[in-house]
């Protein structure tokens, strides 16, 4: 299989450099900022061991020939990326998103309504200590599911290279429950460790505990609503899960807002505040953390 991974973010270069050390030689597209004149990438391991690795960048036009295209982008990023580069994907190809939070699946059927569409999702740390130097701050999990159109052959095949690659990968029949599942960690950890600029394990002090307690109660009435069954006392534990086993990293959207970049936000709680306006509910936890943090970035931006 040839693969191919879109974008040269934390999470893009992991799954770059974890191809390469399996051998299966991907190719990158970077965004047109990148600087196309470096011509390696670093990965510190998650045992502090140092590997270089040979960029094999390739231009858009040069993607047809790929049978796995893996998208590592920012949500918002997503949907835009496909357009760009739809005369350019085989139409045999599996194409593979890997984002926080959730986007809508309508408008990426309609660009590719006859393509095997996966999502991946990921507990993998990484963070960027230079434009192509990372370090896997933690291992994790990722789960891989079906969007639309794929076969069990294909699936068990595409999950296994995957996890060879970098483990542990496993398939999920219900991805859009486990999609939930890390929205609800993504809509305490991000938020609130930009908003009080902490890192993850911060948010295991008490004062932060019934505000987490709110947040995730109204979770679950917003899924009930999409028919997702989800128990807030299982998010709790989720979250203070992750917060643990993460204690010293900065989340995205910390790193978003430190940097003056556009955060996730829209796609995190503003997807809760999307549903919860749809439905006819209130969710005024994730809506005070939504406006919160698009008050940080429009004041980081305006100085």
């Amino acid at each position: 299989m040839k693969f191919v991974v879109v974008g040269q973010g934390a999470i893009g270069l992991l799954w770059y450099s974890h191809f390469v050390k399996a051998n299966l030689w991907p190719a990158l597209l970077c965004s047109p900022r990148a600087d196309e004149t470096i011509k390696h990438m670093t990965l510190i391991d998650d045992e502090d061991q140092q590997h270089i690795f040979s960029l094999n960048t390739i231009k858009p036009e040069n993607m047809f020939d790929a049978d796995v295209i893996i998208f590592c982008l920012k949500a918002y990023d997503i949907l835009p990326a496909l357009k760009d580069y739809r005369e350019e994907i085989n139409r045999n190809a599996q194409i593979i998103l890997c984002h926080n939070g959730i986007i809508s699946t309508q408008p990426i059927e309609e660009l590719f309504p006859h393509q095997t569409i996966y999502t991946l999702l990921t507990t993998h740390g990484s963070k960027k200590l230079d434009r192509f130097t990372i370090k896997h701050t933690g291992k994790g999990q990722s789960q891989l599911g079906e969007l639309q159109h794929t076969s069990h052959n294909s699936r068990q095949q595409l999950t296994a290279i995957l996890n060879k690659a970098c483990p542990q990968v496993t398939w999920h029949d219900d991805i859009k429950h486990l999609q939930w599942l890390k929205l609800a960690v993504n809509c305490v950890i991000n938020p609130l460790t930009a908003i009080y600029n902490i890192n993850n394990g911060s948010l295991l002090q008490t004062q932060y505990q019934s505000l987490i307690k709110k947040l995730c109660e109204e979770l679950v009435i917003i899924a009930a609503k999409e028919n997702v069954d989800l128990n807030s006392d299982q998010l709790i534990e989720n979250v203070r899960h992750v917060a643990k086993v993460t204690e010293e990293n900065c989340s995205s959207m910390l790193a978003d807002v430190r940097n003056g970049t556009t955060t996730e936000i829209e796609h995190i709680n503003g997807y809760i505040v999307h549903l919860a306006n749809k439905h006819k509910q209130t969710v005024p936890a994730n809506l005070s953390l939504y406006q919160q943090v698009n008050r940080l970035t429009t004041v980081k931006n305006a100085k």
